[in-house]
């Protein structure tokens, strides 16, 4: 059983009987990147390890020490050292956004006795299989691969991520789709024409960028489906294209869908396709643009139904590990 804390870049969670806090979360800036593991102690201690993913650095795990300076305002700072060839590295983190429980109010409600209830057996639904333990055990698998990597390049996605970007002009479009481009074998062509500018585009993006929720997302599905097609048709037409651009004006809510997640999502899931039929998905992307759309806003639920069931609310957490996974 997980008690969870959601984080910008990461997560905090508990397991049962434990009086002290798990954290993973990814860590770095230009000149250097990975992510941490470890533990948050009631004495405001953290111990852990640093995992690196650049290269002169690489296949070494150091010890980190740090304190958890204080509490603020919708999270913890945690400042800390760690070493390596006798050289010692500083560095500061912010933890957003949920509070620690009270843990004494925490182990006293665990000392309530409550009468047992036993319940009647329920039919397993896809929320039974789209769970916290999933996910972690993907994570650790993404782990596992990242560290496998050629790790001496440039984090071109982070950079990104730090532009914050906005669909709030023409420029800033174009600017996106180039990037999301870079991304990609592919030449790109935007296609202005059938009555579509990038006026509507910009409109699409607009209302596709303030779904946050499962719950908004149903209430708007055929926007996000017409915002989606315009979207997809204008941009090579492309939804792999579509979703790439959007991720970069809302990383934490838009996924991308490519034939690498597909292929990690087959992977992970093919084994409950039998008795869980909507959760599969095509192995490769449809040629049509709507059933193009269909597919991805079958997944994008998907993964928004998975955010609520494990309480943590950045979809990239949930999108990385199949893209790895697919990748491998």
């Amino acid at each position: 059983m997980y008690e969870r804390y959601n984080l910008k870049e990461g997560i905090i969670f508990s397991l049962e009987n434990e009086n002290f806090k798990r954290i993973k979360c990814d860590v770095g800036c230009e000149d250097w990147r990975g992510y941490l593991k470890g533990f948050l102690y009631p004495n405001n201690k953290f111990g852990g390890h640093f995992f690196t993913l650049m290269k002169h650095f690489r296949a070494l795990k150091k010890r980190i020490l740090l304190m958890v300076s204080k509490e603020i305002k919708n999270g913890y700072e945690i400042k800390g050292e760690w070493w390596f060839k006798g050289t010692r590295y500083g560095f500061y983190i912010y933890l957003s956004n949920i509070p620690f429980l009270n843990q004494a109010k925490a182990s006293s409600a665990k000392n309530i006795k409550e009468p047992k209830i036993i319940q009647p057996k329920l039919k397993s639904t896809i929320n039974d299989i789209l769970n916290q333990d999933l996910i972690m055990k993907l994570q650790s698998k993404a782990d596992r691969i990242k560290r496998r990597y050629n790790t001496d390049l440039y984090d071109h996605y982070s950079h990104v991520k730090r532009l914050h970007l906005e669909p709030k002009s023409s420029d800033n479009l174009i600017k996106a789709i180039s990037i999301a481009y870079s991304w990609m074998p592919t030449m790109l062509h935007i296609h202005i024409s059938e009555g579509v500018g990038i006026k509507d585009m910009l409109v699409a993006a607009n209302k596709i960028g303030s779904i946050k929720s499962i719950d908004e997302f149903i209430k708007r599905e055929e926007v996000i489906r017409e915002s989606l097609i315009i979207l997809a048709g204008a941009i090579n037409h492309s939804i792999v294209g579509a979703s790439k651009t959007l991720h970069i004006f809302s990383p934490e809510t838009v996924p991308i869908i490519d034939s690498n997640v597909l292929k990690g999502w087959h992977k992970v899931l093919k084994s409950k396709y039998t008795k869980f039929p909507d959760l599969k998905l095509n192995k490769t992307i449809p040629s049509k643009i709507e059933h193009q759309v269909a597919m991805y806003m079958c997944y994008w639920k998907m993964l928004l139904m998975w955010s609520r069931n494990a309480k943590i609310n950045n979809l990239r957490f949930f999108e990385e590990p199949f893209y790895l996974i697919g990748k491998e």
